[in-house]
């Protein structure tokens, strides 16, 4: 019997979660800089071509020309700009890449799936990826301190309702925690995620295939085409190989010294933090384990470059 759907014969869309657009340009340009510069070139003079809204408004007896609806829409014409932009160089670099078989895949997965990768390659692999519990449970935390640092009355509210009901069920005095408490708590925590300056968290990904080494990368904030709750789903990722670690190894992903060498007193102490949320993130569904900052091999770290669908 036919399907009902007919599926597309080429995929030529791509839902961007994550791209590292910098990396992507400067790895171009070394490799093509022509390329780039026509499509920079085409982008700003698409730009700088057009932009007025309309011809003219009157207001009283003054007529503002196209100039000042063109300055009402530079702010909106940058970022259709960059983003058309960002998105074509990316393509031509993918490209490029398979073009001159330059970048690895796996045709399966499994417990032999790392067996010729080495540091520095850039490959593809397939994979459902999600974010570790102790990360999402932290940022979850930063979005509530923010909200409640705007005053948000709903969480202001919520806070002091919940600190009588537990007071009620207890018997004990009703405590709740102040705001200046919670931002010292939310300032310990985004330290742990690279403090003001860098927002990273880690996540794992589950190639498509038979079970075999965990695959794990740490994402930044700033090259967030999406939002982390719109995460579902196999995607295809693209990164270039930080480190393969063998069965006997680990890796501290969640850092109390960043510039220093791992110790087994930062893991002990960085697994006594991390116990202290599981209680909490018990609470909202989540099980946050004491190793949740660390990823054991055989595993494969990557430096991720684009996630997409």
């Amino acid at each position: 019997m036919r399907s009902a759907y007919q599926p597309p014969e080429q995929s030529l869309h791509r839902g961007f979660f994550y791209l590292n657009d910098e990396l992507v340009t400067n790895s171009l340009s070394s490799l093509e800089a022509g390329r780039i510069d026509d499509i920079v070139s085409k982008a700003v003079t698409a730009r700088e071509g057009g932009g007025a809204l309309g011809g003219g408004v009157t207001v009283g007896p003054v007529t503002a020309k196209g100039d000042y609806s063109k300055k009402g829409s530079t702010t909106m014409e940058e970022s259709l700009t960059k983003t058309r932009t960002r998105f074509s160089i990316f393509q031509i670099w993918y490209d490029l890449l398979k073009e001159k078989n330059a970048l690895g895949a796996f045709s399966g997965w499994g417990p032999e799936a790392l067996r010729s990768v080495e540091p520095g390659h850039t490959l593809v692999l397939h994979a459902v990826i999600d974010v570790i519990p102790i990360y999402a449970l932290m940022r979850m935390f930063l979005w509530y301190s923010e909200e409640l640092e705007k005053g948000n009355p709903l969480f202001i509210e919520g806070a002091a309702q919940a600190a009588e009901e537990a007071a009620r069920a207890t018997g004990e005095a009703v405590q709740t925690i102040s705001t200046e408490e919670t931002m010292h708590s939310a300032s310990y925590v985004r330290s742990l995620l690279g403090g003001n300056e860098r927002s990273t968290f880690t996540v794992l990904a589950d190639p498509v295939g038979e079970p075999g080494p965990a695959v794990g990368m740490e994402l930044n904030d700033r090259w967030l085409v999406g939002s982390t709750s719109s995460l579902g789903g196999s995607y295809t990722i693209v990164g270039q190989v930080h480190r393969v670690l063998t069965p006997d190894e680990w890796m501290q992903t969640l850092r109390l010294v960043n510039e220093g060498p791992t110790t087994e007193l930062e893991r002990t102490a960085m697994q006594e933090a991390i116990s202290h949320f599981i209680e909490p993130a018990a609470g909202f569904g989540m099980t946050v384990r004491p190793d949740d900052g660390e990823i054991h091999g055989p595993a494969l770290w990557l430096e991720p470059i684009a996630i997409f669908r």
